[in-house]
């Protein structure tokens, strides 16, 4: 959160000291979205593409499949992943942040859903970004229940020097019209749940 760079974003999820699997979720206010998948020794970045972005529970990007440490044990994350990835092409052109709280509350294939219940594995928190006005929606437990959002403004001073990208009315987070979904350029990430970016199609990359 302290970088003011897309690139310093990226070097932060790549250091050599990282010790066990992760997947970062990083964008900036121009509409970049990269989900950066990584383990103790290899990494992959895949870029948005098609205008969405959505990461669940297991690998993507076919160079790390072999490192899931058990391929066999993956199904509820692939149903998570294709479920936010529905839910975001159904609700395209309509994201706002009240959207996105709801689209966190679903509960297909519960109790493994995106509102995650169960005893050893549970959504315990939802964080929605917006980084274009640098504010964040944080709520803590799962979003289906009692669940309140404060809203917090983020350090102006990680501001990205250099020119910015126009704000537009269009588009929640997003600069020149371009939508955002849960987790990319202004997005959402719930604890166990998909993190998910998106863009409006036609936009030049």
């Amino acid at each position: 959160m302290a970088v003011r760079r897309l690139g310093e974003a990226m070097d932060a999820c790549l250091l050599p000291q990282r010790a066990s699997n992760y997947n970062n979720v990083i964008a900036d206010p121009w509409g970049e979205v990269y989900s950066v998948e990584g383990s103790v020794t290899d990494y992959e970045a895949p870029y948005i593409e098609d205008d969405i972005l959505a990461h669940t529970n297991h690998y993507l990007s076919p160079a790390m499949r072999h490192l899931e440490a058990d391929r066999n044990d993956i199904g509820d994350s692939i149903l998570r992943y294709h479920r936010a990835m529905r839910l975001l092409r159904e609700n395209f052109g309509q994201l706002s942040p009240e959207r996105l709280m709801d689209l966190l509350k679903d509960h297909a294939n519960y109790p493994a859903s995106i509102c995650r219940h169960g005893i050893e594995t549970v959504t315990v928190f939802s964080i929605l970004i917006d980084v274009t006005h640098r504010r964040a929606w944080i709520g803590r437990g799962r979003p289906c229940g009692d669940h309140v959002y404060r809203i917090h403004a983020l350090s102006a001073t990680a501001r990205p020097p250099g020119p910015h990208p126009p704000a537009s009315p269009r588009g929640w987070g997003c600069p020149a019209g371009r939508r955002a979904g849960p987790g990319g350029a202004g997005g959402s990430a719930s604890g166990n749940s998909p993190a998910v970016g998106r863009r409006r199609p036609g936009q030049a990359r």
